[in-house]
């Protein structure tokens, strides 16, 4: 197997979960936070052939292996709830280069950081929806003391604790505007 288009396949998959998302420095959680829902756990598919398999690892996180056309990619990821709001916080883990197989230059301008989605529904099927990168990039110009962030012209990191994330993601947490439009998961037929 060549090794190029598989590394150029999964940095597309890579960024193609991540378009629209928006990295965080810390987490949106703390270990109080976290739950364990059996019912995650399994094979999920979605839009454009996209496959996203939940294997428990431990008591209160899951291993998420994303995939689609382009390549894979594995996360921890760690579903949460803050007052009545359920929120899954994706970590890439140590060792993601080796997936990648980037050199040492490449690989010291990644930063592990988190990113997160509202989790609306888990049952015969996951709906999720991301944070709105457009819709967010416009509040934080128009509010910039509204949540600590950096600021690139086509991209925000969030560097709030913790305890500020949740603040500003649970007032936001209805309705469209920092939560985009929702996607829907289907549990994989039984083969």
């Amino acid at each position: 197997m060549n090794a190029k288009p598989y590394k150029i396949g999964l940095v597309a998959l890579l960024i193609s979960i991540v378009v629209g998302c928006v990295p965080s420095w810390n987490p949106l959680f703390t270990d109080k936070d976290l739950i364990f829902d059996p019912k995650l756990v399994g094979t999920w598919e979605g839009d454009h052939e996209s496959v996203w398999k939940f294997e428990k690892e431990g008591d209160k996180h899951y291993r998420l292996s994303c995939s689609d056309k382009q390549g894979k990619a594995t996360f921890v990821a760690f579903l949460l709830k803050i007052e009545d709001r359920r929120f899954l916080n994706l970590f890439l883990p140590d060792g993601y280069d080796k997936e990648l197989k980037l050199n040492g230059l490449a690989c010291m301008t990644l930063m592990p950081v988190h990113f997160f989605m509202r989790v609306d529904e888990i049952g015969t099927s996951v709906k999720m929806a991301m944070i709105d990168s457009q819709w967010l990039h416009k509040h934080l110009k128009e509010n910039p003391k509204a949540i600590a962030h950096l600021s690139h012209p086509n991209r925000d990191l969030l560097t709030a604790e913790t305890k500020d994330l949740q603040e500003f993601v649970l007032k936001h947490a209805e309705g469209k505007g920092f939560f985009g439009d929702s996607f829907t998961l289907q549990r994989e037929a039984p083969r």
